[in-house]
């Protein structure tokens, strides 16, 4: 609950410091700052995830949240402290090296999915 307060009383004071700095710098447009404060001065504060004693079970809980529609990957990436589109850059960006240089991970859902399963080497006979 410290955030809660810590962005109500210092951050959000802060950013509105800053845009009025630069509609009177000349940075942003003063006209258009005038005519719509309300959309300069909002802001979404993202706080850290608190940490889990396992991060194992933290990582499959997220997995489970996103595949069941309760959270978003943006949710997710937002949590840890990154910022989404430049994570999905990031991904894009190894994906296209990787094809490029012909590497392929288990990570890869194209190719783990389009593969048919592993068999085990038994038959059912064998088991009994």
């Amino acid at each position: 609950m410290l955030w809660t307060m810590f962005i109500h009383q210092f951050c959000d004071p802060v950013w509105r410091w800053f845009v009025e700095a630069c509609a009177m710098s000349g940075v942003i447009s003063e006209r258009a700052f005038a005519a719509d404060k309300a959309a300069f001065f909002a802001v979404t504060h993202h706080t850290p995830k608190w940490a889990w004693i396992d991060p194992l079970k933290d990582v499959q809980s997220e997995k489970e949240a996103i595949r069941g529609g309760l959270k978003s990957r943006t949710d997710a990436i937002l949590a840890l402290g990154e910022d989404p589109e430049a994570t999905d850059a990031r991904i894009a960006e190894d994906r296209r090296r990787a094809d490029s240089l012909g590497l392929t991970f288990d990570t890869d859902a194209e190719i783990f999915h389009s593969q048919p399963a592993q068999q085990s080497g038994k038959k059912k006979d064998d088991e009994e």
